[in-house]
Parts: C-alpha cells; sequence; structure tokens
C-alpha cells in the first residue's frame, strides 16, 4: 500500500475516534452523518489500494477499520451499516488467509465476532456460531477493554443468557 494512502487511512481513522469521542454515548443523527465521510474516504482508500495491488495486510487493515466505521454507524443507523461491516469484515478475512498477521487477524475476529453477534439479535443461532468461531482468536491477542463489566468473557462480549435481546454495541481495538 502506498505511503500516501496509508497517510489518508490514518487520518481517517484518527477522525473516526475524534467523532467516537466527541459523540461520547450519543449515537443520533449528528453522530452517523459525521461518521459518513470517514466511511466515503476508507471506501475511496480501499479503491485506490485495490487498483495498485497493495499488501494484503495494508488492506486488510483498512478493510477493518471501515467495518468498524460501519459498525459505529450502525449504533444509528442499524442492520444495513452492520451488514456493510460484516462485508467488510469478510473481505479484510480473505485477505488474511496464510495467517502471517496474527494479531491483526484476532483484532479482526474480535471485531467481525461481535459485529456477528449484534447482526444476530441473540436469536440467529448461524451467526451467534459464527461470532463464537471469531472470538476465541480475537481473545487471544487483543486483551479485553473492560473485563470487569458483566457479561464480558476474555475479551469477547457475550450476553448472558437473560440479556440475548439487549443491544450489545462494539468493543472495536484499534
Amino acid at each position: 500500500m502506498h505511503i500516501d494512502l496509508i497517510a489518508a487511512r490514518d487520518a481517517a481513522v484518527a477522525q473516526h475516534d475524534r467523532i467516537v469521542s466527541q459523540y461520547a454515548h450519543r449515537h443520533d443523527a449528528a453522530f452517523a452523518s459525521a461518521l459518513e465521510p470517514v466511511i466515503a474516504e476508507l471506501e475511496r482508500i480501499i479503491s485506490a489500494a485495490s487498483a495498485a495491488k497493495s499488501d494484503p495486510v495494508e488492506l486488510s487493515r483498512t478493510l477493518r477499520w471501515l467495518g468498524d466505521a460501519y459498525f459505529d454507524h450502525g449504533r444509528f443507523a442499524g442492520r444495513s451499516s452492520w451488514h456493510a461491516a460484516a462485508n467488510a469484515y469478510s473481505r479484510a478475512e480473505q485477505l488474511l488467509q496464510d495467517g502471517a498477521a496474527p494479531v491483526e487477524q484476532a483484532k479482526l475476529d474480535f471485531n467481525f465476532g461481535n459485529t456477528l453477534a449484534q447482526l444476530s439479535d441473540g436469536t440467529d443461532v448461524k451467526l451467534l456460531e459464527a461470532a463464537d468461531i471469531r472470538c476465541p482468536s480475537g481473545t487471544t491477542a487483543v486483551p479485553p477493554r473492560d473485563a470487569v463489566q458483566p457479561g464480558v468473557v476474555a475479551g469477547c462480549k457475550r450476553p448472558r443468557r437473560r440479556d440475548l435481546r439487549a443491544p450489545r454495541m462494539g468493543l472495536h481495538p484499534r
């Protein structure tokens, strides 16, 4: 991946982080609107990087960050954004097939697993199983940010049985 694309990606990720900090727990239309330029920029970078035959790990990392932005956008917009996040994570996963980047794979698994669990609404067994397959990998290299919270087990946010329908919002390691 060309250095200019990496710099643009890092700027978009920093903007994403500022937006998340600025809006804290206010996931409203303004929050979603503020994330849209970040999503557009990451998509532009991915298109340029794909055309340039970039390093698969760097491209995967960019796709993961696109998934993160879509996941956060979904806090207001809902399922369509979470599906877009899952698609970005799936594309990123395909690029890491050779096992050359275990920490990147763990971060991706962690985020992808939480997104699939969110999409499951606690009722879609296939999505919950797909989330469960990914989360153990994500827990080995990424320490939990809030391991003392109820429902968080070894880094993956796991609902207690009575919380299966409660919305669970992301634990996205950077």
